[in-house]
Formats: structure tokens, sequence, C-alpha cells
């Protein structure tokens, strides 16, 4: 605009067009639209479902001196919309507990992925119902496993001990390790355990979400879950007949499924991965003075794409012995009874058992709507919260080929 355009001023600049003063109007950007991701689909949130109701049933058995905070510790990895978080929303509220979190996610700097995550974790720590120091680490769970006492060590140790630890992985727990890098999942969970043994005075629990496929296990693992379970069945008849009984159910023998497990089927795979992790980490956690026992819960598999089961999600309780005071020269009146120890076998077979009767979600789901579609309700109300536009939600949940990927 030249000089001589300009509206000439009377002195107050009322006659100024408001035109020539504000800079022209930008068009108004729509935000765009969040896709869904496998891991909305209803059978993960009958998992979540199965969290929430384990967390509130430990909840009631935790003791919370008169006067202070009930405050429940998790451990987590979030995905950016923290739906696991949300999910504990119920629990904590009718229990009366805060939820203190702190979760691991390693997001790439100023990726859409951390920006949601970053807004998510905000919302959360505005709820009355989560503890305002909950905190994210922006970095991988394995990094704790780094030599020295490492950023992410000092982090987990400083917000532990906890009553609740989610690894929930998209791919397997026990996988090679990175040439150069950290070590693996599951050398950080025996990290993790190791401060939990160290610092819990309660029981706990443990949530493990984990491929099973054949090609992702290192065979140090692989191997040292076959032994685990080779031991037991050398020492206990009672769980020797139950492993024949399991690999029987999948037409082979205890040996041959032992001795060449990776010629084992699909499901048969499965079983054996599932037993020889869990008699591995009650193994780890018998070594703890005092030793504590694990107990495996209701756990479920699936199949992330279509086929052969290959995702399983397990359920734990850490159980820590009885450790009182005892007068050993029995002069006391009212002298209480020997702690009682951690029966190993019984444990051992509840775990055989649990991996017997492990549940076909997509079976269960395939042949129970009524479940079916008040999972689809609740994912649609926790996508709502996370600012998703759930209008066609329920289409997308219902249709097989948006399963392709479900990892999480």
């Amino acid at each position: 605009m030249s000089e001589q355009d300009l509206p000439q001023d009377n002195g107050d600049g009322d006659d100024i067009p408001i035109d020539d003063i504000l800079p022209p109007e930008r068009k108004r950007l729509e935000p765009a639209k969040k896709a869904y991701q496998p891991w909305h689909k209803p059978r993960k949130q009958h998992v979540r479902r199965a969290w929430a109701g384990n967390v509130f049933r430990l909840m009631g058995s935790i003791h919370v001196p008169r006067g202070s905070k009930p405050l429940f510790r998790y451990l987590t990895l979030p995905g950016a919309d923290m739906l696991d978080v949300m999910s504990l929303k119920d629990s904590c509220e009718k229990r009366g507990f805060q939820l203190h979190y702190l979760g691991f996610n390693a997001s790439k700097a100023e990726s859409q992925e951390e920006q949601s995550l970053t807004l998510a974790h905000h919302q959360m720590k505005n709820q009355c119902w989560v503890d305002e120091h909950s905190h994210i680490a922006k970095e991988r769970l394995e990094n704790i496993t780094s030599r020295g006492d490492s950023i992410a060590y000092k982090t987990a140790r400083a917000h532990g001990p906890y009553h609740a630890i989610n690894i929930d992985l998209c791919g397997n727990i026990a996988s090679h390790a990175t040439d150069g890098g950290p070590g693996t999942c599951l050398d950080a969970l025996v990290k993790i355990i190791q401060i939990q043994t160290e610092l819990a005075q309660s029981n706990w629990l443990l949530f493990v979400a984990t491929r099973v496929q054949k090609k992702q296990i290192a065979e140090k693992y692989l191997e040292a879950f076959v032994n685990t379970i080779r031991q037991n069945a050398e020492h206990s008849a009672a769980f020797a007949e139950g492993l024949d009984n399991l690999f029987a159910g999948h037409e082979t023998g205890t040996e041959s499924a032992l001795s060449a497990p990776m010629q084992l089927p699909d499901r048969a795979f499965k079983d054996l991965f599932c037993l020889g992790l869990s008699k591995w980490l009650l193994h780890c956690l018998q070594t703890a003075r005092p030793p504590q026992g694990l107990r495996m819960l209701r756990s479920y598999y699936f199949s992330v794409c279509e086929g052969e089961p290959d995702m399983l999600s397990l359920v734990f309780r850490i159980e820590r012995s009885e450790s009182r005071a005892v007068d050993p020269t029995q002069i006391v009146d009212c002298a209480l009874p020997p702690p009682k120890d951690i029966n190993v076998e019984q444990l051992s077979l509840g775990i055989l058992k649990k991996t017997t009767d492990l549940v076909d979600l997509d079976s269960m789901l395939k042949g129970d709507v009524e479940l079916r579609d008040s999972l689809i309700k609740e994912t649609a109300r926790l996508l709502k919260l996370a600012n998703y536009d759930v209008t066609d939600y329920p289409g997308w949940a219902y249709d097989p080929s948006s399963s392709q990927g479900d990892a999480d």
C-alpha cells in the first residue's frame, strides 16, 4: 500500500478502516482425526479389565496406616493415550486410593506420539485420583540394565516399590539383545524384581504381555526356560504327570517337547513358553532373602494376526514370605505361631494348571456377543476421554481386518 493510498487521519484514528489494521484472518485448521489402533480392539479392553480387577482386589489387602495417604504405586509402559492408566480410575476411586505411576516411553522427540503422550500425562495429573508426582521417563525400560546406576535405574528405584508392574510389550520379552545396546526387557524385569524384593513390604502384581513367536526368542532364554521345567519334573512326580498331560493335549510327548521346542506346533510352543517363563520367574524370586513366591492368576492368549495364537497376557501375584519375631525360649504366653514358608511345589503346580487353562480371548469373544458389546462400549468411553472421535468406532471394532498388527 503506497502512502497516497493510506486513509487520511482526522487525528483520532476513528476513520481508519479496521481491515487495514488487523492482519488477514487465518483459515482455521481442523485437528487431524486420530486413527484407531489395533490395541483399541475389544479383546484388549478385556485385558485392561482384568488388570483393573486384580488391582482392585489387591487394594483391599494393602495396609494403610491411620492418618496416611492411600497411594497405589504403578510402573507401566504406557502408550500415547495412557489407556492402561485410565482403566484404573474406577478401582482407585472405589478403594479410596490415589494412583502414583511411573511410565517408561521412548517415543521420538516432537513426534505425534510424544505430543499425545505429553497431553495425556498432563490430563492424568489433573485428575483427583492421580498423584501429582507421577512421572513419565522418556527412555526405554531396557536402559535400567545399563552398567552402573543409570538414570533409568535411579528413577525406577526412586519411585518404587510398586504395588503393580505392567510390562505390556509389542515384541517378545525374551528377545535378542541389540548389539551394543542395553539389555533386554527380561533383563530389565530382573532389575525391577531386585528393587521389589529389597523394598516392597507387601504382595504385588506383575502383568506381562508378550509375543511368543519362535523367531523372536533368544536361544539362551529358551534354554533356561526348558531347563527350569525339566528340573521341576525331575523333582516332582505330580508336576511331571501334569506336564505329560499338558503336552499330550498337543499330541506330543514331554521329552520330545523339551528336547526340540522349536519344532513344536505354535499352540504347544505357546504353552511351553508360558510355563517356562513363569517357572523361571518363580525360581528368581526364590533366590531372594527371604524367598518370595509367584502365583499365576487367570491369564489369556490371542492371535495378533489371523492364525495361530502368538500373544500372551499373563497375570501374577508375588507373595512375600511371612516374617515375624518368634520367642525361641517360649516363655512368652502370647507368642505368635511361626511364619509359614512358601510352598514352591504348590505354586509350581498352580502355574502348570493355569497354563493348561489359559483363556483363548478370540474364541471367548466370538461366542459371547453380550461381553463383546460391553467391551466395545467401555473402549469407546476411554477413547472419547482420550480425544478420539468414536462415531464410527463400533463398526471398526467389529471388523476382523482391523485386528491386523495388534501387538499392544
